[in-house]
């Protein structure tokens, strides 16, 4: 298993408690009531985006409070699978990585390319879906120079 199923196991999944993996294919809700929210994040050796997408109701239910524009909460909810994403592979890889600002938008299904892991995650106000299109840099092959600092570790991304 490689660093970025590890991460997306024990970092970014547990951040959706109450929802349960599910083997549905289809979009989960319909374009008109879908929000989409994304973070890049990148390193020397990858880039990529960490997103949700979900209904209105979907992604209120994963809310710590009552009231929250969704919209804003769907962003917020990007910026921390991003964030937990992007630690999980730092301590893993010992490769730093940066952040982008999350992006949302309301109606509209977002393009990924074929690689990209899809995870439907079912919960008891409807169903997300959280993915994660992380490909190596042109030329990085995933090898990363080893910083002298870091000591013995692991210095390429892709298994």
């Amino acid at each position: 298993m490689s660093a970025l199923d590890d991460a997306i196991r024990d970092d970014l999944l547990v951040l959706f408690d109450g929802f349960e993996p599910s083997r549905a294919t289809a979009d989960p809700t319909d374009e008109r009531d879908l929000i989409s929210a994304w973070t890049e994040i990148s390193s020397p050796s990858w880039t990529g985006t960490v997103g949700v997408c979900g209904s209105k109701s979907s992604l209120i239910a994963t809310a710590p409070l009552r009231g929250i524009d969704p919209l804003d909460w769907a962003g917020e909810l990007a910026n921390l699978a991003a964030g937990r994403l992007k630690y999980g592979l730092q301590v893993r890889t010992r490769v730093l990585a940066t952040q982008g600002v999350p992006s949302v938008a309301r109606g509209s299904r977002l393009p990924r390319r074929a690689s990209a892991r899809v995870m439907t995650l079912r919960g008891p106000a409807g169903t997300l879906r959280v993915w994660v299109d992380l490909v190596d840099r042109p030329g990085s092959h995933g090898a990363v120079a080893r910083d002298p600092g870091l000591g013995p570790g692991a210095s390429r991304f892709f298994d």
